[in-house]
């Protein structure tokens, strides 16, 4: 995600790593990824997380 943006930002790794506000931005689009990811494995398959398919 560092490397995406940024290159998004024309910019290289070292500086978007020293930049506090950049660094906090990386964190929450990782995190909304993750969340995303998490949600779906949770929907399709249950059990790749630990838990049992609840029926609806």
């Amino acid at each position: 995600m560092l490397k995406i943006v940024s290159i998004s930002l024309h910019m290289g790794t070292d500086v978007v790593r020293e930049n506090f506000l950049l660094v906090m931005v990386v964190v929450a689009i990782t995190m909304a990824i993750c969340s995303m990811a998490y949600e779906a494995v949770v929907r399709v398959a249950p059990w790749m997380v630990g838990k049992k398919k609840v029926k609806e």
